[in-house]
């Protein structure tokens, strides 16, 4: 657990130091640690791994036996086909599921780069609010953060009021996974600021209809259309099991606060309007969620609009001194929340650079299905980009 509090500890001594507030070097430097920390893990996270990893060797599999992909768990996912396609060309470079995941995060933190570069009036605090926010869930939820990352980096694309370039990589963030439908409507935000009277009034209506079992019925409705093997239906057993998430609606509750006491700080550019509209429309998605432990992924895609605001407003003049470490404060519970709550999915740490498996990695007991991997990490080669795929049915042999 050490290791991840001194990541964050960090992360704070960074906003602490003016000179690293625009400094892209620095932005860098830590995304870069953050991927080949998550990368390197060792089936970190939970079971979404195994899932993941079982979804790349089917597409190592089409690509080499040349077998169909109706044949495989591929299948499952067709209506996430950009997904699939991802592993398809990653199989390309490699047939090693450890290296397949550390590309594919290097993928995932190299685009969430540019959109902090783009988004983001402090880089140390937006730093800290995606450790508080976002970072446990890149070690697990692979396949949702890829689309995450692409429909962030569409956000520009509706502030500078380009449809075609906006709605395409939105579109490659559905086709990675099927709940960035919900980022479509983002080009649509309006540019000004709604009257705070209507937000909470809005906020509030949203919060009773959240609970309702109105959402299930949008969750089944949806997985119908879509045809994607009952995943978006499955999340209505949250409410079937009568469940209630008190910490979204108090984070729902902390971020509209803070966005409504300085309302008035926030520049009204089409860009720093449109990113607080974003943020209210993440409070709102997770607050109508309230009874879901799932649907508030929902609002992944909206929260670089909470990360942007919330640097926005601290970098105002005229701001409490006092606002920045009580945010930071909460920040550390939120993050410190999961790494607590997650335990021994994330802790202790482990890389695949050594062999083995954690000492009493439940996970693993009920998951791994090569333990091949247990006995050698590189067993499969780690790179098979100049090799024919006669050559790499001979070594498997």
């Amino acid at each position: 657990m050490w290791i991840y509090l001194l990541i964050f500890l960090v992360a704070l001594l960074g906003v602490s130091n003016t000179k690293l507030t625009r400094s892209t070097g620095y932005l860098a430097c830590f995304f870069i640690f953050l991927a080949l920390f998550v990368g390197l893990g060792d089936m970190l996270g939970g079971y979404d791994r195994y899932i993941y990893t079982d979804l790349f060797d089917g597409a190592y599999n089409v690509r080499i036996r040349d077998i169909s992909v109706k044949e495989t768990t591929l299948w499952g996912y067709k209506t996430e086909y950009g997904y699939v396609f991802l592993n398809y060309l990653i199989s390309f470079i490699t047939a090693n599921r450890y290296i397949f995941i550390l590309i594919l995060t290097c993928l995932i933190y190299a685009m969430m780069y540019q959109s902090f570069k783009e988004y983001m009036d402090s880089y140390p605090i937006a730093i800290v609010l995606f450790l508080a926010l976002m970072f446990f869930f890149t070690f697990t939820y692979l396949r949702e953060i890829t689309g995450v990352c692409f429909g962030w980096f569409a956000v520009r694309y509706a502030y500078r009021r380009k449809p075609i370039l906006f709605f395409l990589f939105a579109y490659i963030a559905y086709i990675c996974h099927n709940s960035a439908a919900i980022l479509f409507p983002f080009y649509f935000l309006p540019a000004y600021k709604w009257r705070k009277s209507f937000v909470v009034l809005a906020m509030f209506v949203i919060f009773c209809i959240g609970l309702t079992p109105f959402p299930t019925s949008l969750f089944k409705a949806y997985s119908e259309v879509i045809d994607d093997g009952g995943r978006s239906a499955s999340y209505q057993g949250d409410y079937d099991a009568g469940h209630f998430r008190l910490e979204y609606l108090i984070e729902a509750a902390f971020f509209m606060y803070l966005i409504l006491i300085n309302y008035d700080k926030i520049p009204n550019t089409r860009k720093n309007l449109m990113m607080l509209n974003s943020a209210i429309v993440f409070c709102a998605v997770i607050t109508f969620f309230v009874r879901s432990s799932n649907g508030g992924r929902l609002g992944w895609y909206y929260a670089i609009g909470v990360i942007s605001t919330m640097t926005t407003i601290l970098t105002q003049r005229g701001v409490r001194s006092q606002l920045r470490p009580f945010l930071l404060i909460v920040c550390f519970f939120l993050y410190f929340r999961i790494l607590n709550g997650w335990g021994m999915l994330l802790s202790p740490y482990k890389s695949f650079l050594t062999d083995g498996h954690r000492e009493g990695d439940y996970i693993f007991e009920y998951y791994e299905y090569d333990l091949r991997y247990d006995e050698d990490k590189f067993y499969r080669p780690p790179f098979v980009l100049f090799k024919s795929k006669e050559e790499l049915l001979r070594e498997e042999l």
